[in-house]
């Protein structure tokens, strides 16, 4: 049996010199994908804005700025809320959050399309949120809201949990 050594050489040349060059463009695919994904990381890190969007007012009012977009998911965005809330009322009661387009604006968020949430409350859903609103509105935005938070304070009468208004916010509204 006579083997051609000189072409057997030769062909291993070409493997390996094939096999080079798919190694350098798999190595560049794997490098963009690797980009891509610190990139995609770091807008996850980036904070985003959730904002109350007051009908009656036509204004928006910052909430918060601290949530990152990772973190932006229905469950934490309502615990935003609930800290937000005036004492004594224990819970939030928002109609735009079972609105669908609550729903898209989240998933937005998280798919790093837009960087701010912003959920639209009602003349009578403001109450709920006073010390917060009353403290962002300028003395005449809050004349406008002012019998709207005593109608909804009004009808929170618990005697076991009363609401109660930072000093700060009676004292804007003349309460």
């Amino acid at each position: 049996m006579n083997l051609n050594y000189d072409y057997i050489y030769q062909l291993f040349i070409i493997v390996i010199d094939i096999m080079d060059k798919i190694t350098i463009l798999v190595a560049f695919i794997t490098l963009f994908f690797v980009i891509r994904n610190w990139l995609n990381n770091r807008k996850q890190l980036k904070a985003i804005k959730i904002y109350f969007f007051i009908k009656y007012l036509d204004k928006k009012i910052l909430i918060d700025d601290k949530l990152t977009r990772k973190d932006a998911r229905r469950s934490e965005i309502q615990g935003v809320l609930g800290n937000k809330l005036i004492k004594g009322v224990p819970r939030y009661d928002i109609d735009y959050l079972s609105n669908e387009s609550y729903f898209n604006n989240v998933f937005e968020i998280q798919n790093t399309k837009v960087d701010e949430l912003i959920i639209e409350i009602d003349d009578d859903e403001i109450g709920q949120f006073s010390d917060l609103i009353v403290s962002k509105l300028d003395e005449n935005e809050i004349q406008k809201v002012r019998n709207h938070i005593i109608t909804f304070i009004a009808n929170c009468d618990s005697k076991n949990n009363p609401v109660k208004l930072k000093d700060s916010t009676k004292s804007k509204l003349d309460i």
